[in-house]
């Protein structure tokens, strides 16, 4: 049995580590197939008067076996130290904008911040678009009022205005104040991101947790 004390900083660092590795052990000819490395086994494969297996042969065993021992270590590592963050996360609280949540609840706020900063930069890019239309369409619009005719009788030339501005000019149609979305979600977002990402970080590297494989 082995256990080891880690700040739950420490500790994401290290399961970083550890999901790597595994990946890497799940990749290996060694433990997936044998016959991958055929050249290999075909030339360390070769027996003596005895019938013994040669030193290669022998050497590839022993390599093989480590392998398979240490992606069985690390696995159970890995389940042990999530469990102990994840427990740990369930436990600590933070506050943030002057409210208690647990750091479990602040790392879920911090994935949603993200779908959040997502959409407002959706909304920023499309009003963005629409309102330089709207400014192009009023250019326009100014251009072909500017050719009428200066002689033209001044009813018909109200009309030709009419005309022009109803066919011409655009506008920006939204079902809410995008300018004070935009404005409050903007603030919003960026302060309660730092402060977030502040409170989480402190409360990771204070807290020490103990973990057990």
């Amino acid at each position: 049995m082995n256990s080891s004390k880690i700040t739950v900083y420490a500790a994401l660092g290290r399961k970083k580590i550890l999901e790597k590795r595994i990946q890497q052990l799940t990749n290996l000819s060694t433990l997936r197939n044998a016959a991958l490395v055929g050249t290999d086994l075909v030339l360390n494969c070769k027996r003596n008067e005895k019938d013994e297996p040669s030193e290669g042969v022998a050497a590839f065993e022993k390599r093989s076996k480590a392998y398979l021992d240490e992606f069985e270590s690390l696995s159970k590592e890995l389940v042990s130290l999530t469990n102990a963050i994840q427990k740990s996360n369930l436990e600590q609280t933070i506050r943030i904008g002057g409210k208690d949540y647990t750091v479990f609840e602040a790392v879920m706020i911090r994935k949603q911040l993200e779908n959040q900063r997502a959409l407002y930069n959706t909304i920023k890019n499309q009003v963005a678009v629409a309102e330089q239309v709207v400014e192009d369409s009023k250019q326009k619009a100014e251009d072909m009022i500017a050719n009428i005719p200066a002689n033209m009788a001044k009813d018909v030339r109200d009309l030709e205005i009419m005309r022009i501005n109803g066919s011409q000019l655009r506008e920006v149609i939204a079902g809410f104040d995008y300018r004070k979305y935009l404005d409050e979600q903007g603030q919003l977002i960026t302060a309660f991101d730092e402060e977030l990402n502040v409170a989480i970080t402190t409360s990771n590297v204070g807290t020490v947790i103990t973990y057990e494989w």
